[in-house]
């Protein structure tokens, strides 16, 4: 059975080994660069880690996972910045330390215009070694 859950604003991954990695990026679907990414990933109980919009844009932008954090909560957000509709591409992905990915990966295409901003929130459970 998998636990893991993805929708179009969440997503959740579940019994994540140690050493895994998270994989973020945003990238327009249109051609159009109008636009900024950035992402922001909390070990609970810890300092936040942040991928800049030069990190994610195009990204990936990568942080390690660690079972002494036992879990995680993120958010993605992207901020349009284009006069005309701007479509963007929301990625996120887990990759066991052996190279292999783990659960389901995210991904979602977020539409707008100037001034809108869009977010995914990313929960992370890790499992015991």
């Amino acid at each position: 059975m998998n636990d893991d859950v993805q929708t179009g604003s969440a997503a959740a991954w579940v019994l994540v080994p140690d050493e895994a990695t998270i994989h973020l990026s945003t990238r327009s679907e249109i051609g159009n660069n109008d636009f900024a990414g950035s992402a922001q990933l909390t070990p609970i109980g810890d300092a936040a880690t942040f991928c800049a919009d030069s990190d994610i844009h195009d990204g990936p932008c990568s942080r390690a996972l660690r079972i002494s954090a036992d879990r995680y909560r993120g958010e993605i957000a992207v901020a349009f910045d284009s006069v005309d509709e701007n479509r963007v591409a929301i990625d996120a992905l887990i990759v066991t330390r052996e190279g292999q990915p783990h659960g389901i990966p995210y991904h979602d295409v977020v539409s707008g215009r100037r001034g809108a901003v869009e977010t995914v929130s990313l929960f992370i459970g890790m499992r015991e070694a």
